[in-house]
């Protein structure tokens, strides 16, 4: 996710560069938990992390839209691995 604002009350948290797993919707937003990638010498692990907890993300950041573009960092899902790039 590029940016986004997250909400939980009055307090307000921006989401810039970061790896989300986007959840269940509520209300005008959606739950959401950090999606952290870490690597070991055999494998890369991956966590997700209630990092901001109770806080919402604003549904009008979030589309369930296959990816527009296949860039060659990132990439991902639903891209055909012959137009990456």
């Amino acid at each position: 996710m590029t940016g986004a604002v997250a909400r939980n009350g009055d307090d307000f948290a921006l989401i810039a560069n970061t790896r989300v797993q986007v959840e269940d919707k509520v209300g005008d937003g959606y739950r959401f938990r950090e999606f952290l990638v870490t690597e070991d010498e055999d494998a890369e692990r991956i966590r997700l992390e209630d990092n901001y907890p109770g806080f919402l993300l604003d549904a009008r950041k979030v589309s369930g839209k296959p990816p527009a573009a296949c860039p060659p960092y990132g990439i991902p899902a639903g891209c055909a691995k012959g137009k990456v790039g």
